[in-house]
């Protein structure tokens, strides 16, 4: 049998399958007036205590936030001009690879 190899950051799909269910395959974000995101595209699983600050991948610590409640999650933890850097960064490093593919 095939042994999986898994990256210590990936969250378990047994995990990820919870958190959908749980959020109702939608945004969690609610805004300061109880608004609930009604987005159920470009959904992506946040860690409410980072991973990067020493958070789990469990389902008690992780939830659903479309992609740009993400990003202002991201940005009121590390600040704004911290995560456009690596949004940049990462770009630059995608388009890199592409190029050396081709």
């Amino acid at each position: 049998p095939r042994q999986k190899i898994t990256s210590s950051r990936a969250i378990p799909r047994a995990t990820r399958r919870e958190v959908f269910e749980r959020d109702g395959e939608r945004c969690s974000f609610v805004s300061k007036a109880g608004v609930r995101c009604d987005a159920r595209s470009f959904l992506e699983i946040d860690h409410v205590h980072p991973q990067a600050l020493g958070g789990e991948g469990t389902s008690a610590n992780t939830r659903l936030l479309c992609a740009t409640h993400n990003r202002l999650a991201a940005e009121q933890v590390f600040g704004r001009d911290y995560i456009h850097r690596k949004i940049r960064e990462s770009r630059a490093a995608r388009r890199h690879k592409q190029v050396r593919i081709e």
